[in-house]
């Protein structure tokens, strides 16, 4: 009986240590997740902050691009207006 005792012992005691590195190797991979999770914020934050800035320079581009249009079309009706 004693040589039973002592094999479950040994037994729990391998299972022990088992357990005791599977929750090592977890707490590994959690540690990994949430600097993965970090980086992957930072990278999208960075991203939306470049569209932001390219989308007001589309913006700025645009309005700029109408009102000189509109200087245009307001010269080129007035230049007509005068030649005839």
């Amino acid at each position: 009986m004693a040589e039973i005792t002592e094999k479950m012992l040994e037994t729990l005691e391998l299972s022990l240590k088992t357990q005791e590195h599977i929750a090592d190797i977890l707490a590994r991979i959690n540690e990994r997740a949430e600097s993965n999770a970090l980086a992957l914020a930072k990278l999208i934050d960075d991203n939306s902050r470049a569209m932001a800035a390219i989308l007001e320079r589309i913006v700025n581009t645009t309005d700029r691009t109408e009102r000189m249009t509109a200087e245009i079309l307001a010269r080129l009706a007035s230049t007509q207006g005068q030649s005839h």
